[in-house]
């Protein structure tokens, strides 16, 4: 399989973040720049206005006090406002020039239109305003030429280019800052991830070592950490476990084959005669290994799901009497109490199945009670039905408590002991196909308790 070139985790992060930091520097700086052009426009026209009006008011000011105009005072004045971008003239009411920038102030008008990129002030926008020439209420005309609102001059020009230049310096600084706050925070991402799956490759290969003492990182990272640990000691545990089922298979089949083939063997070589007996005990190995496969069987329909059940009303408390009743024999003969305990509860559920339950629970206690001991069935009505099937036998180790329900395993305690190792196996795949739990609590050498829950009954 050719495997598809990408990129790292840490580089998708990286262009994912810088992508995500340039589009919103970019659209910032489209309405900042919308923002700031519109907004600057309205400050120059509001300040020109309040330039000429400071102008107006004055040179007012001044010519009704005095009642004439001074050139020299004027020339003064007038270099002031020159500055500002405003060149001033009087008109009499006649029309006579009474003073002008252009012809009393050459020189300095002159050089303040250079300075501005000027020709001539008929290119100019102009007012004129009316203002007072001494105090008996006579009048003259101010003419006020300046640049246009929408025209910058150097100035502004220097001013907005600065802010523009500090805004693209800014997002830049930003676009650097980002990218490598990212980059580290990928790291700080993909460096998890890249010891999971190194651990899990060494996994496959069947290596459950630690990938580390203590998870780092986020909490999905550490709960992600945490779930694949969970996993490797499951795995372990199974890879165990199926190692030690192999073992357990071959030693039940091997031990009646092997009783078979010596039995034959020296019957055929004459050294044993054909005997009812021995022929018996040929027998008997045949039936063992026969159940064997016929639990296996089981296992394997029960597997199906479930399309075999065949529900039907099926009281709880009388089949459980009639499989006491089955091992009867066997009760009494290790004089063993039994009881079953609760209501006589009615469920729909599968007849022949609900008593393979009873069956196998009844004879894996008979094998691990002792004499004179004590069976119980308990049935409890709750928001679930609850059944309880206690015995006070030899009890079961808490290491094995995991793995009693495994297929073809058997706990250490009771490997002398005749068994297929399929019987709670059995158990556990029919109450799952009613949607029901089986646990199990046990305490060495006092009491051993399986509890089944089905949530409907």
């Amino acid at each position: 399989m050719v495997e598809k070139k990408c990129l790292t985790l840490t580089m998708e992060l990286v262009l994912f973040s810088s992508l995500i930091v340039i589009l919103a520097v970019s659209v910032m700086g489209i309405f900042i720049t919308i923002f700031l052009n519109d907004r600057f426009k309205d400050y120059l026209v509001q300040e020109n206005r309040d330039s000429r009006m400071e102008l107006v008011h004055n040179l007012s000011l001044y010519l009704e006090e005095t009642g004439n105009v001074d050139p020299q005072w004027m020339e003064r004045f007038s270099n002031v406002y020159m500055e500002q971008g405003m060149f001033i003239s009087l008109n009499s009411r006649d029309g006579e020039t009474m003073w002008s920038c252009m012809e009393n102030n050459s020189v300095e008008c002159s050089m303040h239109m250079q300075e501005n990129n000027l020709n001539e002030l008929q290119t100019l926008s102009s007012e004129s305003y009316e203002v007072p020439l001494g105090d008996n209420g006579e009048s003259t005309l101010l003419n006020i030429s300046y640049i246009p609102d929408d025209q910058y001059s150097d100035n502004d020009l220097f001013f907005l280019g600065e802010t523009y230049k500090i805004l693209l310096i800014s997002a830049l600084l930003t676009l650097f800052i980002s990218t490598i706050s990212s980059y580290f925070l990928s790291l700080s991402i993909s460096r998890p991830l890249v010891n999971l799956t190194n651990y899990a490759m060494r996994m496959a290969g069947h290596d459950y070592s630690a990938v580390e003492s203590s998870a780092r990182g986020s909490r999905e990272i550490v709960s992600l950490h945490n779930a694949i640990e969970q996993l490797a000691g499951s795995l372990e545990s199974q890879e165990l476990l199926r190692k030690r089922l192999t073992a357990d298979i071959s030693h039940e089949l091997r031990t009646p084959l092997t009783s078979l083939q010596t039995t034959l063997e020296a019957m055929i070589d004459g050294i044993w005669p054909a005997e009812t007996s021995r022929l018996k005990s040929c027998h008997g190995e045949i039936l063992r290994l026969t159940e064997l496969v016929q639990r296996l069987d089981q296992l394997h329909k029960y597997d199906q799901g479930s399309s075999l059940l065949k529900k039907e009303p099926v009281k709880l408390r009388k089949t459980a009497e009639e499989v006491f009743r089955l091992f009867e024999k066997d009760l009494l003969s290790k004089n063993i109490l039994w009881e079953v305990n609760g209501p006589d509860i009615s469920i729909s559920a599968d007849e022949k199945m609900i008593k393979q339950i009873w069956i196998n629970l009844l004879s894996n206690s008979l094998k691990f009670t002792g004499e004179e001991g004590c069976i119980s069935f308990n049935f409890e009505e709750s928001n679930s039905l609850r059944i309880s099937f206690v015995d006070n036998g030899s009890g079961i180790d808490p290491e094995d408590i995991p793995n009693i329900f495994e297929r073809f395993y058997k706990a250490d305690s009771s490997r002398n002991l005749h068994g297929s190792g399929l019987g709670l196996s059995i158990v556990k795949e029919i109450v799952e196909l009613h949607g029901g739990s089986i646990s199990v609590v046990s305490e060495k050498n006092i009491k051993t308790e399986f509890i089944i829950e089905l949530p409907e009954y």
